[in-house]
């Protein structure tokens, strides 16, 4: 049985059996606030009410917003083929990745309250060894793994 319906905005949806197809579903709160949106491609993000452009094409993801409307993680799938998982603070500032990147590996990159104190696992393709290295609040490596001579 094929089920259709017609939304606002003449916009139309399509249920055929247990599938449901579109190009951006959005979950709302209670007070009709944007919490979660899964879509393809992934809107850009609001940051403290403003849009912000996304460095990368997210051909498919999905976004987690706060009741402000700024986004506070996501997962997402982009145009080159990385994969990404993502974690922002309340200011929408990004603290915390998993990710895998076709071309150079996976890792796991995280930041703490100032941009240059940071904690990188990064396992590069083709078998060269793993490293990992932390920076402190001024920039400084303060551990280098495995340690370069």
């Amino acid at each position: 049985m094929i089920a259709s319906w017609t939304l606002p905005k003449a916009t139309s949806l399509t249920a055929m059996g247990d599938s449901l197809r579109l190009h951006k579903l959005v979950i709302v709160d209670p007070q009709n606030r944007e919490r979660i949106v899964i879509a393809a491609p992934i809107p850009d993000p609001i940051v403290s009410g403003k849009v912000a452009h996304r460095r990368n094409i997210v051909t498919a993801g999905i976004q987690f917003k706060d009741p402000t409307g700024t986004e506070r993680g996501g997962i997402a799938s982009l145009a080159d083929s990385s994969f990404v998982v993502g974690i922002d603070d309340e200011t929408g500032r990004e603290r915390a990745h998993l990710y895998y990147l076709p071309k150079r590996g996976s890792g796991l990159y995280l930041q703490g309250e100032k941009e240059t104190e940071t904690v990188s696992l990064f396992i590069p393709l083709k078998g060269a060894n793993p490293t990992l290295e932390m920076t402190d609040k001024t920039g400084k490596k303060t551990q280098l793994l495995p340690n370069q001579r």
